[in-house]
């Protein structure tokens, strides 16, 4: 719901907590050196899948046409994609350049965007964050039976709906068909068409600014 969304982004490690490991207590640090903070946010911003965001190279962060963008694609062994309609590009909101994601992109120094979430026992990024995230909603009173990372895509649907885009507009920037016919005929959506509908989204509620 949107007061979830509202008690998390406004929760210590967004706003101000006391240390990494103590991130869900109030504090004076803001920390955007690391992956706990941008995952999230880039998830509330694009409704990508976690693991589609935990293994994102640096090289997979790009402008084209003057639009930045996350390459979705599986140019690396540890990058693996649901579906064939999971390779796209998504554009960055203007908001996530605005809080100081550039300044984080330029600061890498490894190949990896987000070198420090460590590898699972199954070989993805995602079970190890995702334990993380589960126990870091529970201590802000966030948790429910209904509540995960994965709610995040079905709030972006949501998000585009409200402002009157189509379903199949939000399915496939998410990286899915709606099996529609005109799908079938067309060639999809341009990068410029996506930032343009994403950034009629207004985060500013979500996030107290």
């Amino acid at each position: 719901s949107k007061d979830h969304l509202k008690q998390l982004f406004q929760s210590p490690l967004f706003t101000g907590c006391k240390s990494l490991a103590s991130c869900y207590r109030l504090g004076s640090l803001v920390p955007k050196g690391s992956h706990k903070y941008w995952v999230p946010l880039i998830g509330l911003y694009t409704g990508m899948r976690m693991q589609e965001i935990l293994q994102l190279y640096v090289a997979d962060v790009y402008q084209t046409n003057d639009i930045w963008v996350f390459d979705l694609n599986e140019n690396h062994k540890d990058q693996k994609l649901k579906s064939p309609q999971s390779k796209r590009l998504v554009p960055i909101h203007d908001d996530l350049l605005e809080i100081g994601f550039l300044e984080f992109l330029k600061s890498k120094k490894s190949e990896r965007l987000f070198d420090d979430a460590p590898t699972s026992s199954d070989g993805t990024y995602s079970t190890t964050f995702s334990k993380w995230f589960s126990r870091y909603l529970t201590r802000i009173d966030v948790k429910t039976d209904k509540t995960s990372f994965h709610s995040l895509r079905h709030n972006m649907k949501d998000f585009f709906r409200q402002i009157g885009e189509s379903d199949e507009l939000s399915e496939n920037f998410m990286g899915r068909t709606t099996g529609s016919t005109g799908e079938a005929y067309g060639s999809g959506y341009s990068v410029e068409r996506y930032h343009s509908a994403v950034n009629k989204i207004k985060f500013n509620e979500i996030l107290g600014r």
